[in-house]
């Protein structure tokens, strides 16, 4: 049956439709208060446009009813979705982020709120993880959970450019060591023997260096933390003339054992040694005028500081042949001080003098000498009117021990006859 009132058309006749429409039109008394007036005033009239099938009756904008089509969910907030609801939605869960469900009970995610660099094959990576992913990171690497005889082979980094391999022997060889960059594996075998501190036993050792002739210590500018130097010889390696040199800032230079040097004085190491010929510069070779040098050795020992005190000055003369042009002299001094000439032996030792007679190699004025192991000869040939003496002693209380005199005008003169001396080995 049809109904028709205010030009309403209704659908088929039901009980619930008749009450549906009696409320809206006001018929039902409950609720007729409640009906906008322009329902309940029969002076109005409203035209409600026909509708769709399965469209819903509602209110529109201005209060007024009308048939509309249901909505249709395309997007939804997700809270209500239960598992297994079959719905392909979106919704933001990140920036640019979607859900979706697929159709089998498993909704996708490419990104999560908040995380807008991670795409959705990155997220597939998760795909099986077993544990705490960062916890099995911070394990990578260490090495300490490698045992005996894993046969892994494996790097990582342990400093700028640096490696370790496990080489299948149950070794992990280092190329380098956290924070050293600069050492290879050559200079770490170098290890191999070391029983302590390495800068323990370098920290004992004397910061040394080496030249060659004190012409090239000279050159050297000593320092605090540049003190001692080995010098190879005196004018030419290994000539006699070398030895140990310490550095000080101020100094007194003689021709043997004080050199300045570029800044500063290099001294040589000497106490309880005697005073070596060699140190001033005589070369012993037969070919060279020595005088300068061997009486600057005896200058020095006479007026050395430390003797008398710790016994004899000693003046040592090498094996050689030692020409002078002039008399050595041993002046006097003191009659406390006590002066030894000794030479290697009296066959290998010699002074020879190139002066003519009325001279002598060697002079002593100063008591308490003793010359021993020494050869004097003359390069003058005979008559004896034409070569120098070989030793002449002016004061007393001296001693001559095994020397030889040879091809001289004199071999020996002691000019104090009521002098007292020591003679003993004399050979020509």
């Amino acid at each position: 049956m049809e109904l028709e009132r205010n030009n309403i058309l209704l659908g088929q006749d039901t009980l619930m439709k008749r009450l549906t429409i009696a409320c809206l039109l006001g018929l039902c008394g409950l609720c007729m208060a409640q009906v906008p007036p322009y329902v309940r005033n029969p002076v109005t009239t409203n035209t409600i446009a026909p509708g769709s099938a399965g469209d819903v009756l509602t209110l529109d904008g201005t209060g007024k009813p009308a048939w509309v089509a249901p909505v249709s969910v395309t997007n939804a907030s997700f809270m209500s979705v239960t598992s297994g609801t079959n719905t392909v939605a979106t919704m933001a869960v990140g920036t640019g982020a979607i859900l979706k469900t697929d159709g089998t009970g498993v909704i996708d995610a490419n990104r999560y709120r908040g995380v807008t660099t991670v795409d959705a094959t990155e997220f597939g990576y998760l795909d099986g993880v077993t544990n705490s992913i960062q916890t099995q990171l911070n394990q990578k690497g260490l090495f300490s959970t490698i045992s005996s005889g894993t046969n892994t082979t494996a790097t990582m980094a342990v400093g700028t450019g640096a490696t370790l391999k496990y080489d299948g022997t149950g070794v992990i060889n280092a190329s380098q060591f956290r924070g050293v960059t600069t050492v290879d594996a050559t200079e770490f075998g170098y290890l191999d023997g070391v029983t302590n501190a390495i800068q323990t036993q370098l920290g004992w050792k004397p910061d040394m260096f080496i030249v060659n002739t004190v012409s090239d210590l000279k050159t050297i500018a000593g320092s605090s933390t540049k003190t001692n130097a080995w010098v190879n010889g005196r004018t030419s390696v290994n000539d006699g003339g070398g030895g140990m040199f310490y550095w000080t800032s101020t100094g007194t230079t003689n021709l043997g054992t004080c050199f300045a040097g570029s800044s500063g004085y290099w001294n040589r190491y000497y106490r309880g040694q005697p005073v070596n010929v060699c140190w001033f510069g005589a070369t012993g070779t037969d070919m060279t005028d020595d005088y300068t040098a061997i009486q600057a050795a005896i200058t020095f020992a006479q007026t050395f500081s430390g003797y008398p005190n710790s016994g004899p000055a000693v003046v040592y003369f090498p094996p050689g042949r030692y020409y002078v042009s002039q008399s050595l002299v041993v002046n006097y001094v003191g009659s406390n001080f006590s002066l030894v000439l000794m030479g290697d032996s009296q066959d290998t030792s010699w002074i020879v003098g190139t002066m003519s007679n009325g001279t002598a190699c060697m002079i002593i004025d100063n008591p308490q000498t003793t010359v021993e192991r020494l050869a004097f000869t003359s390069t003058n040939k005979y008559p004896p009117s034409w070569t120098c003496d070989g030793l002449f002693v002016q004061r007393q209380r001296c001693a001559v021990y095994d020397c030889r005199f040879r091809n001289l005008s004199r071999g020996l003169v002691l000019s104090n006859e009521n002098g007292v001396y020591d003679v003993r080995g004399i050979y020509a």
